[in-house]
């Protein structure tokens, strides 16, 4: 794979869709490969069958490098499920004099103090995510790098999962013959590709799902909070079957055909066709399935709902954002502003060129996010690389200075 290229996977409960990409400038993501297959093996965003999922993986990569004519080695991969938790942190670290400056070393240095917290065992962290920086008392700092100060304080968003949980999707790519290079969150993958940065000021960001709907806060330019509920699109589609007694498949496609939330334009006279368990056909009134679907919604909303207003009001918030899957059912993203009286909308990818028509619908929102996501990550351990030889060559400095001093003193001294 060129050395500039980017390569993610969203490995979903019911698909996965595996991108290769160029990000450039602004974070303009070029697509130039797509591939989507059903996925095997999951079950609620948690695999369940290595060596299904692992087929999975092959066909929707092997469909990408065939598109993009380039092959993947190793990739970002997003992760979900409802052993994604996350906590918050703090951390305080003094500025050296005699500048007084906070550096980009500082910052990192704060952070990764924030990283290390005492988990369970079973547990690991795997993002921890600056929501909040204090510089000499004073708050509301978006970005401390440059500013004088002498103590630098930061608040995190601890994100973790189920190591188990994590070692089976990795698992699932080395049998796949890929390498993960990273696992990101699904919802912070899909901000980076369907929200605006005014939106990051202040928005609720719903990503529904097959398995899980992964729900991401935004407030003053930082992840405020982030949860996921095992619940999403397949629990609409089981409510269909049981509700009209007819087989998952054909509740799949009602769904994707004739499903929608909103039922006040419906002609009470519309109707459709169906075939139910024993194969007969029969005809369902639209406005019955709308009435199945949108309690469901509903109630996955009102979950989402009251999860949020545990930590407080919601008036800070002046945006709903929903993506995914599911967010394509007609009515959505009206109930959505319904239920959480605030505007809402559709999130699609922002900022792509190339395979412009492909990818610009909100299943692909995690997909893309993990492109930027990738090209940043690369950018930083770059940056990093470029620092290395410098620190080590004053380090080395230092201790040649100290090593010079000691062997004068014990010659009799330096003659000044």
């Amino acid at each position: 794979m060129k050395q500039d290229l980017v390569a993610g996977v969203d490995l979903g409960t019911t698909k996965v869709c595996a991108l290769i990409g160029q990000v450039g400038p602004e974070d303009e993501v070029e697509i130039l490969g797509v591939g989507l297959a059903p996925s095997h093996g999951l079950r609620k965003g948690i695999v369940v069958d290595i060596s299904k999922s692992a087929e999975s993986i092959i066909e929707a990569v092997e469909k990408a490098e065939k598109m993009s004519g380039f092959s993947i080695n190793s990739v970002y991969v997003g992760v979900t499920g409802g052993h994604i938790s996350s906590r918050v942190n703090h951390s305080i670290v003094s500025i050296s004099p005699p500048r007084y400056e906070i550096t980009e070393q500082d910052r990192g240095r704060a952070i990764s103090i924030c990283s290390k917290v005492d988990l369970p065992d079973d547990q690991e962290v795997i993002h921890t995510v600056p929501r909040a920086y204090v510089v000499d008392g004073q708050r509301g700092i978006l970005n401390p790098v440059g500013m004088s100060a002498t103590r630098l304080e930061v608040e995190t968003n601890i994100i973790t999962g189920s190591v188990t949980a994590l070692k089976n999707v990795i698992k699932s790519f080395t049998t796949a013959g890929i390498e993960v290079t990273d696992l990101v969150l699904e919802s912070l993958a899909s901000s980076y590709a369907v929200l605006t940065e005014s939106e990051k000021s202040g928005a609720i960001l719903l990503d529904m799902g097959g398995g899980t709907t992964d729900v991401a806060i935004f407030r003053n330019y930082a992840l405020l909070d982030t949860f996921c509920l095992p619940v999403g699109g397949n629990h609409i589609t089981n409510d269909i079957s049981i509700g009209l007694r007819i087989p998952l498949e054909e509740a799949e496609r009602v769904k994707i055909e004739h499903g929608r939330v909103d039922k006040e334009d419906i002609d009470p006279a519309d109707f459709f066709e169906i075939k139910d368990n024993w194969g007969e056909s029969k005809a369902v009134l639209t406005s019955f399935l709308a009435g199945i679907i949108e309690i469901r919604v509903r109630e996955i909303l009102n979950l989402i709902k009251r999860e949020i207003e545990r930590e407080g009001p919601l008036d800070f918030l002046p945006r709903v954002v929903v993506t995914g899957g599911s967010s394509l059912l007609r009515g959505v993203v009206e109930l959505s502003g319904e239920v959480f009286d605030m505007p809402s909308r559709i999130g699609v990818p922002l900022r792509v060129s190339g395979l412009v028509d492909r990818v610009t619908q909100p299943i692909y929102a995690t997909g893309v996010g993990l492109l930027t996501y990738g090209r940043n990550h690369q950018l930083e351990v770059e940056s990093r690389r470029r620092e290395e030889p410098l620190l080590s060559f004053l380090v080395n400095r230092v201790r040649n200075w100290f090593s010079g001093l000691r062997m004068s003193s014990e010659r009799g001294g330096p003659n000044w």
